[in-house]
């Protein structure tokens, strides 16, 4: 007689068939439950030691911690399609997945606004990150509905696309599970199109990875950076030509040399950003660009003190063409001339401090953050060397996370088969189960860390918790759905699940929809977080119908 994991646990189906043998059911998922929540905390905080490690950090963030995020989850789907009545525990697998899924962005991201929230302007509905950042009124759950709430954050909108895009895969299973339906072979005729999801899913998944290890984590400091800068040129605290000088950072001899220079300079791409919103307020017509009295207007704005045929004369000279109209570019080459031309102008001391000021103010709500944001060595770490400490953590980070991951692999299998039993005895679909209580044990971690990293109320962890959530919808989405693949091609099991695949989709469109917001209020996060019993609801009606 062969040896099977399975012959480790108590084997649920042989509990008395009572009241006490419910209770034993019950008591046993608990304990399944609680084994895997402190396993999921034991690989999270190892991999996140990693960050410790200088040459090993920037991959953490980008690779480790959204891959093993996903271990738990996984581990359910696996285990879910490999016993004799596969296809049945199926149902727990789907129900992880969409439960995952669809409470990671719900729950989490209603406590992540509720953690995060300051006071909103009145005027402009604009996020105020400046103390006091909550006050008394908004900081009370009903009187703060509007008044209080979030800044998304450009990181967040360009995640959202990511979570759009993988979750086209579903269709490529979906759509032929609909098709052949009726068919005596949903198995067979499934089979091409669970090959072909399954590598679309490992596709999306690589694409991830590797656009998070290419991604520039400056580039959203550097833009709030500029919004700040842009103000000052506007208020007259910030010269043109200084602020010009000081992105370029270059000499006068330097910047005469640049007119030939085009956008596509990573230098003169961020001056570009700079000038654009002046150069398209009062573009009217469109690619042909401004002529010689919308560059009056332009000037105006960025309150170059210059005469008017001082200001003709530039116009001449900047169009570099002759057509009358300076394009983008050449508006660009006339500023790199024009801060040449003024060097001068900004040399004394008090127009160099104001450019600076301008610098500092944007940065410095970046370096508050970094300094909240900084991991601490562990105390029984602090007395070591440098390279004992590197060393130390190296190990410990490893066998937190090996032991991590074998105790979900291990307890994985059991949890399904109760998940499996509970439904069956109280006549409850094992998906209804698995929905509500597989998040429980596998993502409370991730809860719980976003609501107290948001709960330090700056721009950069709002939108860090935020992005986090929404990349987690993605490894959902290609690593775990490529795990249900595997099985359903390598298993020879169908997929028939139109109402949960549905109810994904639509949370995962409705949530992404509510990320493009520049801001949310509380509201707008209970209005997200209702999406999660509205769910299970959705699913439990579509079936209703018969459309399950």
């Amino acid at each position: 007689m062969g040896f099977a994991l399975s012959d480790l646990f108590v084997d649920v189906t042989t509990l008395p068939d009572d009241g006490y043998g419910l209770v034993q059911l019950f008591f046993l998922t608990l304990v399944y439950g609680c084994v895997l929540y402190f396993a999921s905390n034991m690989i999270s905080d190892g991999s996140e030691l990693l960050l410790l490690i200088p040459s090993l950090a920037g991959i953490v963030g980008s690779v480790v911690l959204p891959v093993l995020g996903a271990v738990p989850d996984s581990a359910i789907v696996l285990f879910s399609g490999l016993g004799s009545d596969a296809q049945y525990q199926l149902d727990v697998g789907i129900g992880a997945l969409a439960g995952s899924t669809i409470s990671l962005l719900t729950i989490p991201w209603f406590l992540v606004v509720f953690a995060g929230r300051v006071n909103m302007d009145p005027t402009t509905g604009a996020a105020l990150y400046k103390s006091p950042k909550l006050s008394p009124e908004n900081a009370q759950f009903f009187t703060g509905m509007y008044g209080s709430g979030i800044a998304v954050g450009p990181a967040v909108n360009q995640t959202v696309w990511l979570v759009l895009g993988s979750a086209l895969v579903y269709l490529l299973i979906e759509i032929p599970a609909i098709i052949f339906r009726d068919s005596t072979d949903l198995e067979a005729k499934e089979s091409p199109y669970a090959l072909a999801a399954l590598l679309a899913s490992v596709a999306g998944f690589i694409a991830y990875l590797i656009h998070m290890m290419t991604s520039d984590p400056q580039e959203d400091a550097t833009k709030k950076q500029d919004e700040i800068l842009i103000k000052g040129i506007l208020n007259k605290s910030i010269p043109l030509a200084g602020l010009i000088t000081n992105i370029m950072e270059m000499k006068n001899e330097e910047l005469s040399e640049t007119s030939s220079l085009v956008v596509k300079d990573k230098t003169v791409a961020r001056l570009a950003n700079v000038l654009r919103p002046f150069f398209a307020k009062h573009n009217a017509s469109g690619d042909k660009g401004i002529d010689a009295t919308e560059f009056a207007l332009t000037c105006r704005d960025m309150h170059l003190k210059v005469s008017a045929e001082k200001m003709k004369k530039m116009h001449v000279e900047a169009d570099t063409d002759g057509d009358g109209f300076l394009t983008f570019d050449e508006f660009v080459d006339f500023g790199i001339r024009f801060a040449a031309e003024h060097q001068d102008d900004v040399e004394d001391t008090k127009d160099k401090k104001e450019v600076e000021a301008g610098a500092a103010k944007a940065e410095e709500g970046e370096e508050a953050e970094e300094d909240e944001d900084k991991e601490e060595v562990p105390e029984d770490f602090a007395t070591l060397t440098h390279d004992e400490q590197q060393f130390a953590i190296k190990m410990r980070s490893l066998w937190m996370m090996g032991v991590g991951t074998v105790v979900v692999l291990l307890f994985s299998d059991p949890m399904v088969d109760c998940f499996s039993e509970i439904g069956a005895r109280l006549n409850i679909g094992a998906f209804y189960i698995s929905f509500v209580l597989a998040p429980i044990a596998a993502n409370a971690s991730e809860i719980i860390s976003s609501y107290n990293y948001a709960a330090k109320k700056t721009r950069a962890s709002v939108a860090i918790s935020l992005a986090t959530l929404l990349g987690a919808a993605v490894m959902n989405n290609t690593f775990v759905l490529s795990v249900f693949m595997v099985l359903i091609y390598g298993r020879g099991l169908y997929f028939d699940y139109f109402a949960e695949v549905v109810v994904i989709l639509a949370v995962e469109l409705l949530v992404c929809l509510y990320a493009l917001k520049t801001n949310q209020t509380l509201f707008d996060a209970l209005v997200i977080l209702s999406f999660y019993p509205l769910s299970i609801a959705a699913v439990y009606g579509l079936y209703y119908v018969g459309w399950g």
